[in-house]
């Protein structure tokens, strides 16, 4: 027999620290996206006690995750299937996007850098995440300690434009002065 299954990647402390800390942000009643992303995609665990929530989201490992969840509403945006990132992308994902008024956003990113912002390896992602920046609602991004002064193919956001970084350690001190000087917030579990 052949499993259809998709094997969700095992979340390492990096990962469910800030995953944990980002769910805790969110409330019955928001309506929220959750970005594609081996941080992100952690969060679902943790909104288990949520209620009327809705979550829009383009990664299959959410999905799988949220489906345990009767209590969850998962709007998924439908696309096309990158399966190397296990996520949809293409225009009907960003038509999707633009009519959904989220409450919140939560981003995955394969770097940040105060030279050049949240950064992204996927030309194709790029484009998804561009266009949840630019929504009218409070943006988290999830990053582990790793993700600090690593720089990725294509800057999709300037740092000061995310409202509240969530990681699973104290950020370099450039950071913590950039982000204090810049009304960004920032979220480390202990």
């Amino acid at each position: 027999m052949i499993s259809t299954a998709t094997a969700i990647p095992t979340p390492g402390a990096g990962n469910m620290l800030p995953a944990a800390a980002a769910a805790a942000c969110i409330k019955g009643g928001d309506v929220i996206y959750i970005d594609s992303g081996t941080t992100t995609m952690h969060m679902i665990p943790h909104l288990a006690d949520k209620n009327f929530l809705t979550i829009v989201t383009a990664s299959v490992y959410v999905l799988e995750l949220a489906a345990k969840y009767s209590n969850l509403n998962v709007i998924a945006t439908g696309g096309n299937l990158q399966a190397p990132i296990k996520a949809f992308v293409g225009p009907s994902v960003l038509s999707c996007i633009r009519n959904y008024n989220f409450t919140k956003v939560f981003l995955a990113a394969t770097g940040i850098s105060l030279e050049h912002g949240a950064t992204n390896a996927s030309p194709l992602e790029w484009e998804i995440k561009q266009c949840l920046v630019q929504k009218p609602c409070s943006k988290y991004l999830l990053v582990d300690s790793s993700k600090f002064d690593v720089a990725s193919l294509m800057t999709y956001s300037n740092l000061e434009d995310i409202d509240c970084i969530v990681t699973d350690s104290t950020p370099p001190d450039k950071y913590s002065k950039f982000f204090s000087k810049n009304d960004v917030g920032i979220i480390v579990p202990k």
